[in-house]
């Protein structure tokens, strides 16, 4: 497992530490998360990809410890997110398949859709013109009585 620790003396731009309570960007999926001493007994798992898990125990001032760990060879940083931002938007406006859009952001196809729905990017990426004549041939289809 890789671990970063937050270090109350100098936190980075998305995380921040207020008595019991964290803030961590998952080094997975980037959602940023809280994770409270109180609510969630110190240990929550990132709520969107579920791959990292956020550790909150004992307060900053009081020499606590706050850390996020994800599984090795994930959240490879910025360059991932540029993959994955960059395959997403070529799969949203049609000029890749989800086959190669998941190849460029180092996912597996299931992967890749999945992500999709949670940068609501529609997984079904047909041509409006190609779905309207798919229809139309499924209508006289159903009115001939043939399939």
């Amino acid at each position: 497992m890789a671990t970063h620790r937050l270090d109350p003396s100098n936190l980075e731009r998305r995380e921040d530490w207020e008595g019991n309570n964290a803030a961590f960007a998952c080094p997975v999926c980037d959602k940023v998360f809280i994770v409270s001493g109180l609510i969630h007994h110190g240990r929550r798992p990132c709520p969107d990809c579920g791959q990292s898990v956020g550790y909150c125990e004992g307060g900053k001032i009081a020499g606590g410890q706050a850390r996020i760990e994800w599984p090795d060879g994930e959240g490879a940083g910025p360059e991932a997110n540029l993959r994955l931002m960059a395959a997403l938007k070529l799969f949203e406006v049609g000029r890749i398949s989800s086959g190669k859009a998941s190849e460029i952001a180092g996912l597996s196809k299931a992967e890749f859709l999945e992500v999709c729905g949670r940068y609501a990017v529609s997984a079904f990426n047909i041509p409006p013109a190609d779905l309207e004549a798919e229809l139309r041939s499924d209508i006289d289809a159903i009115g001939t009585g043939t399939s």
